[in-house]
């Protein structure tokens, strides 16, 4: 049989175990939080100009190259990445021109 010591030990043992493992899912709890606050601020910061001008006769403001950071305009003016862009923006036909082949007049009017 267990001797009542050895009976508290494990029990102290298992405890000081589930103290831990709530530690450790607090911690990473918390760096994923403080990752994804540290991304939205990078969103807001890379987008902040593009707020976009109102349209009459359009249910969508209408967004301008121009009005990007920086950062946002080297990225996708890069032909590796224009390159993935261009893929996608084929695959889902989201300019008329674009599908017709106007490929670098697209890099200006979508």
């Amino acid at each position: 049989m267990y001797s009542p010591s050895s009976i508290f030990s494990k029990f102290h043992w298992c405890l000081f175990m589930c103290f831990m493992a709530s530690l450790v899912y607090l911690c990473v709890m918390f760096l994923l939080i403080v990752l994804l606050f540290c991304f939205t601020i990078f969103a807001f910061v890379v987008t902040n100009k593009g707020a976009g001008e109102v349209v009459s006769e359009r249910g969508y403001k209408e967004y301008n190259f121009g009005d990007y950071s920086n950062w946002l305009q080297k990225r996708v003016n890069g032909n590796k990445n224009w390159r993935k862009i261009n893929s996608c923006l084929m695959d889902s036909k989201v300019c008329k021109s674009h599908v017709d082949g106007g490929d670098e007049d697209m890099k200006k009017s979508c």
